[in-house]
């Protein structure tokens, strides 16, 4: 066993993001974001004129959790699912 000890910080900051990321995952997910993804791309003034979202924080949280692999955010900045979120099938692995 290591005794090197973890930086509190950076521990503290992972947690925090741990959280953030939870948060997003399931904002989109009640949304139905991932369901109107099944279709194809859509950018995210167009997903958050279906759900009632507001344009500029789903762009973002869409983007956040782009950086995480959940979704894809491609050249046109369109929004994807990824197989990740997708879970290989036509249906998304988000629970409702």
């Amino acid at each position: 066993m290591s005794n090197i000890q973890p930086d509190p910080i950076a521990r503290m900051m992972d947690l925090t993001l741990s959280y953030c990321r939870s948060q997003g995952l399931g904002a989109v997910a009640r949304l139905g974001v991932p369901d109107l993804l099944v279709a194809g791309p859509a950018q995210a003034a167009d997903l958050a004129a279906k759900t009632g979202a507001d344009a500029e924080a789903l762009r973002r949280m869409m983007r956040a959790l782009a950086m995480e692999g959940v979704f894809e955010q491609r050249d046109d900045g369109a929004f994807a699912l990824t197989h990740a979120s997708s879970g290989g099938v036509e249906q998304t692995i988000f629970p409702r």
